[in-house]
């Protein structure tokens, strides 16, 4: 959406939309490369989930924790910035490029392998349903697309990931599209 005052509108609103980029007032964090898990590291059972791209649904864009991997409790407690919670976001930046879910119904703690970023706003003026929802518009899509054009890229870089340009409402519009979008995705499930 290039336009700060959309057309279609709920009742009661009016204000203008404003712009931010995904970096403003977010936390964007994923595994660095030193820390680099060995196939040897991952256990079938375990008391600390190890969430991979493969683990994204995208139907539903949630995680399915029955194809989680796990991990040991000294892997896990490795690196705090990329420990998941429930309404935390994730990303695919590498292989399939921008598969998205939601976190949610976390029974385990849980961790990031490599290849995933983990979005968190910040600044309380974000629904995470509504962010959720712009990462999954085709905008995000072709923002994606034109960062692999013409280049030897094999992934998303965090530095371009955080620049991607996003308008949004007030906080109860948000909530009123995401549950309008929530209840759609579901209509067509």
């Amino acid at each position: 959406m290039s336009n700060k005052v959309p057309r279609i509108r709920f009742n009661g609103y009016s204000d203008a939309w404003e712009q931010r980029k995904l970096g403003e007032e977010s936390y964007i964090k994923s595994r660095i490369g030193w820390q680099r898990l060995t196939k040897d590291e991952q256990l079938v059972t375990g008391d600390y989930y190890l969430i991979t791209g493969t683990d994204i649904d995208e139907t539903t864009h949630t995680i399915d924790y029955s194809r989680s991997v796990y991990v040991s409790k000294e892997r896990y407690e490795k690196d705090a910035n990329i420990q998941v919670k429930d309404g935390d976001i994730i990303v695919t930046k590498d292989g399939t490029i921008g598969k998205i879910a939601m976190i949610t119904n976390l029974d385990k703690p849980a961790t990031l392998n490599s290849h995933l970023f983990v979005l968190r706003d910040l600044s309380n003026k974000i629904n995470n349903r509504f962010l959720l929802h712009v990462l999954e518009s085709p905008e995000f899509k072709k923002f994606v697309e034109a960062t692999k054009t013409g280049s030897t890229l094999t992934g998303l870089p965090q530095k371009t990931f955080i620049n991607f340009k996003y308008y949004y409402p007030s906080l109860k519009e948000q909530k009123l599209i995401a549950i309008f979008f929530d209840n759609f995705d579901n209509l067509i499930t």
